[in-house]
């Protein structure tokens, strides 16, 4: 199921959007508004969460029919990964896109990061790949 291409043309159209909290397109996004995106993009039915989650973490675990959790070395371009910023659990989720590299939401809005970096190493709580229901 997973449509590589189509996930990178999203990828590279969603360069330069900005953030807005709970938002869900180039008007503005948040990183679950980008993994709902991405996810869809893949090929996958991701429904969209009716409420702001707070937390990817709950994301993760709502979507848990649509995910198994893998390893950082399997990694691969369109997995998702949740990393923790502000508290002691998951509270940012990106997606990978190759090369060690993962486009998530900041405040600054889409960026991509690098997963080698030691600032967001340290920071992964876990990684999941999206499966077929």
């Amino acid at each position: 199921m997973r449509n590589i291409i189509e996930f990178r043309k999203h990828v590279a159209s969603m360069i330069g959007w900005r953030y807005e909290r709970c938002g869900r397109g180039p008007g503005g996004i948040d990183c679950f508004g980008m993994f709902i995106v991405l996810g869809r993009a893949l090929g996958y039915d991701v429904p969209d969460f009716e409420a702001d989650p707070g937390n990817p973490m709950e994301v993760v675990n709502a979507y848990s029919s649509l995910s198994r959790e893998i390893s950082l070395a399997e990694v691969t371009e369109g997995d998702v990964v949740v990393l923790k910023l502000r508290s002691e659990f998951g509270d940012h989720i990106g997606m990978c896109i190759g090369f060690g590299k993962f486009i998530h939401c900041t405040n600054a809005g889409v960026a991509i990061s690098s997963l080698n970096e030691r600032l967001w190493r340290s920071k992964i709580v876990g990684c999941y790949r999206l499966v077929e229901s």
